[in-house]
């Protein structure tokens, strides 16, 4: 992690508790964690928690969730959250490099705006993938490298304005690339121009400030709803996904833990790397 990143992240989760209301599920992530895997009565985990928008989710759906952070005051917002809402999510906070769990725990791990917030992903894809089981999946979900919005952002990143520190932007082929190097399988990739983009933050953004200064989000709710479901109908076409997946906004893949057949004195058995 760049240096002083925990920072600000404490700060960021500091401010943002007052605004729970515009954190949502990524339900571009969720999708493919649906594609890929069914949840119900799985051990999952969501590192770099944040508001733990997506675990809360995955419980509603039957799964065992953990949720980590190195912010205290993600883990507090979280917190206050599953005390509020009756929800059973275990929190810890740690930090991701030295994930405090047995190997072989997870069934199913996934982040959102995690990854790209390190110049050198490798050891933390290394640490989830030890704590994954047999054939397990880690989902993934990092900006697209090819888009306007990247150059946006390298802009106020060179500037020192951006909100969210340093962070990178991957190639469709860059992040299957690294994956594999990392003894993962990629079983399912998908790309989205919309949730997390830049439609998606002016909608919030809306939203936000007609609940600050009206008490009521400025944008309908049922526009917000046909906007996103625009977006989503052209991402489920053919030329669309081909579109999104190489100069979309986000790239979202769904890895597996690879396991291989080897030969111990004469019998074979199976190993999982």
């Amino acid at each position: 992690m760049v240096r002083g990143a925990a920072g600000l992240w404490d700060k960021f989760w500091k401010k943002e508790r007052e605004h729970e209301e515009l954190y949502l599920p990524h339900h571009f992530l969720l999708n493919a964690i649906h594609n890929s895997v069914r949840v119900k009565g799985k051990k999952v985990l969501e590192v770099g928690g944040g508001r733990g928008a997506d675990s809360f989710k995955l419980v509603s759906e039957g799964a065992w969730s953990t949720a980590i952070d190195r912010s205290w005051n993600s883990i507090r917002l979280i917190s206050s959250r599953t005390a509020s809402q009756g929800v059973k999510i275990r929190l810890v906070m740690a930090d991701a490099r030295y994930l405090p769990f047995k190997s072989g725990t997870f069934d199913l791990i996934s982040h959102q705006g995690f990854l790209e917030h390190f110049r050198d992903p490798v050891p933390y894809l290394k640490q989830q993938i030890r704590l994954l089981k047999p054939s397990g999946y880690v989902v993934i979900s990092v900006p697209q490298r090819y888009n306007i919005y990247t150059l946006k952002k390298r802009l106020f990143i060179a500037l020192n304005k951006w909100p969210f520190g340093w962070e990178a932007s991957f190639s469709l082929s860059g992040l299957r690339k690294l994956l594999k190097r990392c003894g993962l399988e990629v079983v399912n990739q998908l790309g989205s121009g919309f949730d997390g983009g830049f439609l998606d933050m002016i909608v919030r953004y809306f939203h936000w400030r007609g609940m600050k200064r009206f008490g009521k989000p400025v944008i309908p709710e049922r526009i917000g709803n046909a906007i996103e479901n625009f977006w989503k109908w052209i991402e489920k076409s053919r030329l669309g996904g081909a579109f999104f997946l190489h100069l979309g906004l986000q790239l979202c893949i769904v890895a597996q833990k690879k396991t291989t057949l080897r030969i111990d004195n004469g019998g074979t058995f199976l190993h999982h790397e």
